[in-house]
């Protein structure tokens, strides 16, 4: 990892914030604006190494095409992200550039806990917390799915909830999910629980992959509890639907539009944010309310998303 003090540009590196298998997220301070943001940088472990703590470089000559086609889909992310300034519950994207051998993105640094660590110490959210994230979420998603883009990671973890309650989605993982399509060398980072079945298979992903991940992180807000991993439910369906645990003071629309997006094929499950608003704001009881299954007929998904980012093969739609 580069040292404090290290420069970038005209950042400068405070402390690390977290590392993973697919790269390094650290604090830094710009020099120039003198706020301080958050730096991620990609250096995949399978892929490559850090060099003279500085430069990074790939293990191999075999693995160097791999590597440098995901820093082009991380810097192909970047470049997309940061035409999303005005996307409400989205982390800012503020700049993208290449150094050391390697590629980083720019982002605001934010306050706060993640959502992960609230329901870790609060258990669960009541209903007015659930509606205080749930609509910025859906309003944040919709418009990254709208410039072509998908998320592919979303989970308590990766949601920041700051002091005043208010969602910000963070750590979009296209990238990383591009490259485990692409090499044997990485492995897949999905969260059982969070993750929807075709994303452990070739089957085609799309916003009704990260339709799945938002429902299952509510569901998890609800309950307090991971619905079961989505290829067990393909086998044997443990899932305990909201509709019939009716938990008390939340809309009979939120209850039932979180069982639809939990929906186990891709199939089941609205496949837009548009799509999925309207079963979401139902009122009225779930006595009064007819449970909504939503089907597609095979080849009615959209098309697969074109940004760059999310490149490599093409997947059929389960």
């Amino acid at each position: 990892m580069l040292p404090a003090g290290a420069r970038l540009r005209n950042y400068e590196i405070v402390s690390v914030l977290g590392r993973g298998s697919f790269g390094i997220t650290y604090r830094a301070h710009d020099t120039t604006l003198h706020r301080d943001v958050a730096i991620k940088e990609y250096l995949p472990t399978s892929l490559a190494f850090r060099k003279d703590d500085t430069t990074v470089i790939p293990l191999s000559t075999e693995l160097a095409e791999d590597f440098v086609w995901g820093r082009d889909r991380f810097v192909a992310e970047g470049e997309t992200l940061t035409k999303l300034q005005d996307a409400p519950a989205v982390v800012r994207m503020l700049d993208f550039f290449q150094a050391n051998g390697t590629a980083y993105i720019v982002m605001e640094f934010l306050s706060g806990e993640t959502l992960d660590s609230h329901l870790k110490r609060q258990g669960r959210l009541a209903p007015a917390e659930i509606d205080r994230i749930l609509w910025p979420l859906l309003d944040g998603l919709e418009q990254v799915h709208n410039a072509g883009f998908l998320h592919r990671d979303i989970k308590p973890a990766n949601i920041l909830i700051d002091a005043d309650g208010k969602p910000t989605l963070i750590d979009f993982g296209a990238s990383r999910a591009a490259m485990v399509g692409r090499t044997v060398a990485m492995t897949a980072i999905f969260t059982p629980g969070y993750a929807a079945a075709e994303q452990f298979t070739s089957a085609r992903q799309g916003q009704w992959s990260d339709i799945y991940g938002l429902a299952a992180t509510l569901y998890h807000a609800i309950t307090g509890k991971v619905p079961p991993n989505a290829v067990d439910r393909m086998l044997d369906d443990t899932y305990e639907p909201l509709r019939l645990l009716a938990p008390e003071g939340f809309a009979s629309g939120v209850l039932l539009g979180i069982d639809a997006g939990l929906g186990v094929r891709s199939s089941e499950r609205p496949h837009s944010i548009a799509a999925w608003r309207p079963i979401l704001g139902q009122t009225g009881s779930l006595d009064a309310t007819a449970t909504m299954v939503v089907r597609h007929k095979a080849g009615t998904e959209p098309a697969a998303m074109a940004n760059p980012a999310l490149a490599g093969k093409r997947r059929r739609a389960c």
